[in-house]
């Protein structure tokens, strides 16, 4: 038996009592052990501001409790990035007691929605993209009378964005033009988009699946017409691709 609200001066009180008839003038022992759960949400937490501060890449329990109860954790971002939620019912959970699961919602420092996802009765995920900032968690049963006195799992992944990439020449060819940028570390490759207007019209015109990729010919143009582009580096980690900010827009007027 697991007791995750127990802390220093919390009394609580342990009942035992016969299961069958023949338990009666039996001899057993008692033993409690305290240890700190640093894992466990921390109760009470129905509120933002006593949310259970949490960090990335790491799980953590809770419990539903009484009917309507809901638990708020608190995540600490420290740059532009993406995060992957997860939450997973506890292997100990009856099914039935389980129902229709729980409902998820991420709020921003300000307590506006910026994701959720309801109806988790076994295990799911999703992610978005986020800000330096604090970010809530909340998990409640999706209606007050599922997931009553259940146990679940809930991890929060972060995977910081890469920096601003940066084109250094867009050189015009004969129905060509050749985009060359500086080369960011720790990404796995490159997204280039290309629009007939400065300020919007843009499509992905080529994925380099390469770190070392610094420039792309796009090829098959129509002479005397000037081409807009940016890009943007991509990154892969934690099931999970993240993108950086567009880079400022260059031109080329094609031969």
């Amino acid at each position: 038996m697991i007791l995750p609200y127990a802390k220093p001066g919390r009394v609580f009180y342990i009942q035992i009592g016969k299961y069958y008839s023949d338990a009666v003038k039996s001899v057993y022992d008692l033993k409690v052990v305290q240890k700190a759960a640093a894992n466990w949400e921390s109760e009470p937490n129905g509120t933002a501001k006593a949310a259970t501060s949490i960090k990335s890449g790491k799980t953590y329990h809770g419990i539903t409790g009484a009917r309507g109860d809901e638990d708020f954790y608190k995540l600490n971002i420290p740059a532009s990035g993406k995060i992957s939620v997860k939450l997973s019912s506890s292997d100990t959970n009856q099914i039935s007691d389980v129902g229709s699961g729980w409902e998820v919602v991420v709020y921003d420092r300000k307590l506006n929605t910026v994701a959720g996802l309801n109806g988790i009765a076994a295990e799911k995920a999703f992610s978005l993209d986020v800000k330096k900032g604090i970010y809530y968690i909340k998990v409640k049963g999706t209606y007050d009378s599922s997931a009553v006195f259940c146990r679940y799992a809930l991890s929060a992944n972060f995977v910081k964005a890469p920096a601003k990439p940066k084109i250094s020449s867009v050189k015009a060819g004969k129905r060509t033009a050749t985009v060359k940028w500086k080369k960011i570390q720790g990404v796995n490759g490159y997204y280039v988009y290309r629009s007939a207007f400065k300020k919007s019209g843009y499509k992905k015109v080529k994925t380099l699946k390469s770190a070392s990729a610094v420039s792309y010919t796009n090829k098959k143009l129509k002479s005397g017409r000037t081409y807009y582009y940016r890009i943007a580096a991509y990154k892969k980690g934690k099931g999970m691709t993240v993108i950086s900010p567009y880079s400022a827009v260059k031109s080329v007027k094609v031969k």
